[in-house]
């Protein structure tokens, strides 16, 4: 037996020193680009958390846009936001524990999502009405906002917005995220084993600044506990008849993707005629809405088809003034 117990000892001493020099390359590329990628914009405390938003332009009303689960604002929003400022003040942030916003501990649910936008609507509205634009799950934070504060609404264009029982009546065909997976993540991230893997396929892509801060916002465990929290609150299992949503009166417009941009076999052609119905039902939340298949566009409109979605933002700002 002594044999086995030498090549334990063995085992565990490789898995401490592959543990230890994980947390060095961690903290070390932590500290190396630390003052690489500074904010682009402004900050305000929000429930003791920094959150980051940016601005351009001028002009009402103020749009507001609402990023989706994996993509920082910058990167969703800043070329619309600086299109859209030609006219109107237009805005983007980061929920806390995305992009240039701190982190949190705990839990956040949807409702405490809609709250930090409305202080981030405040903030830069300063009580003029806003447009509020979103992608994915997004769709649903301003959702939640228009409950208690649809009277600052000017319109809303939602990109093929989550639903909250999409998960339920997909019927297995959407699987919501794992939080035992989204736990060990969180720790595979807190050790610097997430960096080590993103920086490997990304290798070859190292001198693109662009991916290096990528990198940096998304392979640590603020990024993780904002996954597993998503995991832990239900995903989007949240049933949609426990809350009285109305937007009469909001022009609202609905960007739904291209059932042809997905694979053509049973599950996704089930899948996408439920989608079909749900951006429907999203629609027929307002009596000023229209609904539009974008074609070509797979889930991520605002980047496969970026014109049509700045199109469908304009066309809103034109039927508002």
């Amino acid at each position: 037996m002594r044999w086995f117990k030498r090549i334990s000892v063995g085992l565990v001493a490789l898995l401490l020193l592959t543990v230890g020099l994980s947390i060095a390359f961690h903290q070390v590329s932590l500290a190396v680009n630390k003052d690489k990628f500074p904010a682009p914009g402004q900050f305000i405390d929000v429930d003791g958390v920094a959150m980051h938003y940016v601005c351009h332009g001028q002009g009402t009303p103020v749009i507001v846009y609402e990023s989706g689960m994996g993509q920082d604002s910058f990167t969703a929003w800043d070329k619309f936001a600086k299109q859209t400022a030609k006219t109107n003040k237009s805005c983007y942030y980061d929920r806390q524990g995305m992009g240039w916003s701190g982190g949190f501990e705990g839990q956040l649910t949807f409702e405490d999502r809609a709250l930090h936008l409305g202080h981030i609507v405040d903030a830069v509205s300063q009580g003029k009405p806003v447009v509020l634009v979103s992608h994915s799950v997004g769709g649903m934070i301003i959702r939640r906002y228009s409950l208690t504060f649809k009277d600052k609404i000017a319109g809303i264009v939602m990109s093929d917005s989550a639903h909250p029982n999409q998960h339920g009546l997909s019927e297995g065909g959407l699987t919501p995220l794992s939080e035992s997976g989204s736990q060990w993540a969180k720790y595979a991230a807190t050790i610097g084993l997430i960096r080590i893997k993103d920086t490997y396929d990304s290798w070859d892509k190292l001198d693109d600044p662009e991916e290096v801060r990528f990198i940096e916002q998304y392979s640590g465990a603020k990024y993780a506990h904002l996954v597993l929290n998503h995991a832990r609150i239900g995903h989007y299992n949240t049933p949609i008849s426990d809350f009285n949503y109305d937007l009469t009166g909001i022009p609202l417009v609905v960007l739904r993707h291209d059932p042809d941009r997905f694979p053509k076999n049973e599950r996704f052609i089930k899948l996408n005629k439920m989608w079909e119905v749900l951006q429907q039902e999203i629609a027929d939340l307002s009596d000023r809405s229209t609904i539009q298949m974008v074609e070509g566009g797979s889930h991520n409109i605002i980047k496969d088809k970026p014109k049509v979605a700045l199109e469908a933002i304009q066309g809103l700002l034109a039927q508002i003034k």
